[in-house]
């Protein structure tokens, strides 16, 4: 009899639930747990990098002229003075921050009985200037002669009495002025200041107003300038794409 009532005590036990089995305060390391989650913690959301970024480089442009420059204006009383238009311009624009490294002017097919006769000022609406062509070529007629006026071209545009002509060709900016002449310029263009070389308007905004002043300083011959242009180079901010870095595939065992 006393065995079966320890039997049935047994049996009874094993029938309690697990529950009842854990002290109190222990807590499960099962998956689901809340312990478990909470070890987890947050996710961190990546941070995406820009597309792009900003960086300096250099830029060369060129901007052509609207029309032809007559070479004195139409009905110009003894064939001098002023050119029509007067003076012609050039907006220039797109340059992203931009500060001028070198400037080219492009005459082209010019035309003229005298040469000697054209004055040429280039101006800047930030008041800068230069005296870019003025007593060359002597009386030599031209016809529908290409001219690039640069800097750093070999040699100045020829003005003696023995030179040849002028030539489609790169020139320095030349001002020949002799002390008999008076380089004059009819309003609005602003007096010459003795400025010649185009590297006046280095390190300047490239952006902006340019004219071109063009007078014939003597009577009776006439010439004209088809169009003209200006070659800039300037450094400017360009945006680049930043490039995706490649994941290296690891090499599998031989």
């Amino acid at each position: 009899m006393f065995t079966r009532i320890i039997m049935l005590m047994f049996v009874a036990m094993l029938a309690l639930p697990v529950a009842t089995l854990t002290q109190p305060g222990d807590s499960s390391n099962a998956p689901w747990s809340n312990g478990a989650v909470a070890a987890k913690g947050k996710k961190h959301k990546k941070t995406s990098k820009p597309k792009s970024r900003t960086v300096r480089g250099p830029v060369t442009q060129t901007f052509t002229g609207t029309g032809p420059i007559a070479i004195p204006k139409e009905g110009s009383s003894s064939d001098k003075g002023p050119a029509d238009p007067y003076p012609s311009t050039i907006e220039v624009s797109g340059f992203t921050n931009g500060v001028i490294t070198d400037v080219d002017l492009l005459l082209f097919d010019v035309t003229h009985v005298q040469p000697e006769d054209i004055d040429i000022l280039l101006a800047k609406d930030d008041g800068r200037r230069a005296l870019v062509m003025s007593d060359v070529g002597r009386n030599n007629a031209i016809t529908n002669v290409d001219l690039t006026l640069d800097d750093e071209a070999a040699a100045p545009m020829p003005a003696g009495i023995f030179d040849p002509p002028l030539d489609s060709q790169s020139y320095q900016p030349t001002n020949f002025t002799q002390a008999v002449d008076v380089d004059d310029f009819a309003a609005p263009a602003p007096a010459p200041n003795g400025s010649v070389a185009l590297s006046t308007f280095d390190g300047t905004n490239p952006n902006g107003t340019w004219q071109l002043f063009v007078m014939d300083d003597e009577s009776s011959l006439v010439g004209d300038i088809r169009t003209w242009a200006l070659r800039i180079t300037a450094e400017v901010d360009v945006h680049v794409p930043n490039h995706a870095k490649h994941k290296k595939h690891k090499k599998g065992r031989k």
